[in-house]
């Protein structure tokens, strides 16, 4: 379950949003596609920008508890989706630098 954002908003909002669509993911799942996913991970992305990593700098401490996996982990599982991801990604905005890919630092 994922969450891309352009700005952070209201951080509470933001996280227990996301909260609830992983919570409700599994049964969302089964109800439209017809299977229970066995891991759901959960993915806050965010716009890879000065004023967003500063947001996010501020509250540290929160985010490392409430979304401790970052750049290596997700990718690793993204491409392997062994056991929970609760992570943090910025990415680059494609249509800004031209690029076909989004990269991810």
């Amino acid at each position: 379950m994922g969450e891309v954002k352009s700005d952070w908003g209201s951080q509470e909002a933001t996280l227990r949003s996301l909260d609830v669509k992983a919570r409700l993911a599994p049964t969302i799942a089964a109800k439209t596609l017809g299977f229970r996913p066995s891991i759901v991970g959960r993915l806050l992305i965010l716009p890879d920008t000065a004023s967003a990593r500063r947001v996010a700098e501020r509250h540290r401490v929160t985010l490392a508890t409430v979304l401790p996996d970052r750049n290596r982990r997700i990718r690793a599982w993204l491409r392997e989706p062994v056991g929970p991801l609760r992570g943090l990604w910025f990415l680059s905005d494609v249509r800004a630098s031209g690029r076909s890919k989004p990269s991810a630092r």
